[in-house]
């Protein structure tokens, strides 16, 4: 019976030990990513969210935030220019120097510099962008974001490091359910109606090619008889 309670007791003891460090471990663990997320380098998007009427003009705040000291950033998204019109981009207090604000083809470009020594670190409005809904529909504003490529949004650091970790969205709704019901289907029909022109004009195409064909092979049959050149055709 002392044998038998000694086992047990060091079986309860190991389970104690086990459970200790199990329990430190999943502490550890919990305490490294909320680490980690305080110190990730995010550009958001505010609001991330808003119900809207067709017309309607607001804006947009990008944000930048991050625990590193950044000499510049690019950004780079993405919007639909059926829906969304830009009206304009306004600087923010994130950096002194915002030499490129470019909207082209749904695509809106955004880069800001910091002056020689005032690195930026924090959280501060890089630009705000001013937009006028132009249709009804369901539609998204989009960071381009793909690590570890440098050719879309990044956060840099000296040495052309990129930081940048985390990017949000915007979700936009815009005008009534029957509205943007509407601007689906007519947007299907316009889609329909291209798809048509585009079959109709393929189409057109193959049967100018194969009359060619058709008459290139009835020239080839037509039997033209050759005369000598030293001797006159005959009577």
């Amino acid at each position: 019976m002392i044998l038998i309670k000694g086992i047990k007791k060091h079986i309860l003891k190991k389970l104690i030990i086990a459970s200790l460090v199990v329990s430190v471990l999943l502490i550890s663990s919990l305490f490294s990513e909320i680490a980690f997320a305080k110190d990730e380098n995010e550009i958001i998007l505010d609001p991330s969210y808003k119900e809207l009427h067709m017309g309607d003009e607001f804006k947009v705040d990008v944000l930048i935030s991050t625990k590193s000291k950044l000499v510049g950033a690019d950004i780079k998204m993405t919007f639909d220019p059926t829906i969304l019109q830009v009206k304009g981009i306004d600087n923010g207090k994130a950096f002194k120097l915002v030499p490129l604000k470019m909207v082209k083809e749904g695509t809106i470009l955004i880069t800001g510099l910091a002056e020689s020594k005032n690195k930026f670190s924090g959280k501060a409005t890089i630009a705000t962008i001013r937009f006028k809904t132009k249709d009804a529909g369901d539609t998204k504003l989009k960071i381009a974001f793909s690590p570890p490529s440098t050719t879309d949004s990044n956060l840099t650091m000296d040495k052309a490091n990129d930081v940048l970790t985390k990017v949000g969205e915007a979700h936009f709704v815009i005008g009534t359910p029957i509205q943007r019901t509407g601007a689906g289907l007519k947007k299907s029909a316009l889609q329909i109606i291209l798809f048509l022109i585009i079959t109709a004009l393929i189409g057109a195409l193959i049967f100018l090619y194969l009359r060619w064909r058709k008459y290139q092979e009835d020239i080839q049959d037509i039997n033209i008889p050759t005369i000598p050149l030293d001797r006159p055709p005959s009577p």
